[in-house]
């Protein structure tokens, strides 16, 4: 996990690339909302796309660690310029999730947002409780197909302000810490 400051680096190519992808599959009632987000300062970029295969219980290391760097950086950098620009209000997520597509358990569910998602890294289900709002869309189908083939790939973009953090820190925390995983 790493965090990237979105309107620090605007105008680089990756950060269009990627503001580019999120307006053309957000849906239309959000898409004001997500463009303020890519023009306003003080938002981090988080891609959490680490490694499926890599132990659920390193996330709570994970997690800690860089929220614990962004706020060391406000304190430790050698420039006041450099201390703000890890000064974040809001975090921009994208990860991965799964969404159920056996047919059969569909016909049950009336909508389509009836269908729970299935979160491959378990801070991702804390966040997105926590986020102001989200919209996940259809992942491009790859050659490699899942393990599980009634599972659907998305990809999942959320807006979780900075003030929430702590709480989900904590959730995922003693989520581990109880042995519940």
């Amino acid at each position: 996990m790493s965090v990237v400051n979105l309107h620090q680096k605007k105008d680089t190519a990756y950060v269009k690339e990627i503001s580019g992808h999120l307006k053309k599959n957000c849906p239309k009632h959000l898409r004001e909302q997500l463009s303020v987000v890519l023009a306003e300062k003080g938002i981090g970029l988080i891609i959490n796309e680490r490694v499926i295969n890599v132990p659920q219980e390193t996330a709570s290391p994970l997690v800690e660690g860089l929220y614990d760097e962004i706020g060391w950086a406000t304190e430790d950098e050698p420039t006041e310029e450099l201390r703000e620009s890890f000064k974040f209000t809001k975090y921009l997520m994208l990860t991965r999730v799964f969404q159920d597509d056996d047919q059969e358990a569909n016909k049950k569910r009336k909508r389509e947002d009836e269908q729970p998602l299935v979160y491959t890294r378990p801070e991702d289900e804390f966040f997105h409780k926590l986020c102001k709002w989200s919209f996940q869309w259809k992942a491009r189908d790859s050659e490699d197909k899942n393990d599980i083939e009634v599972l659907k790939p998305l990809r999942l973009c959320m807006l979780v302000a900075a003030s929430s953090i702590p709480q989900a820190r904590s959730e995922l925390k003693s989520m581990f810490e109880s042995g519940s995983i």
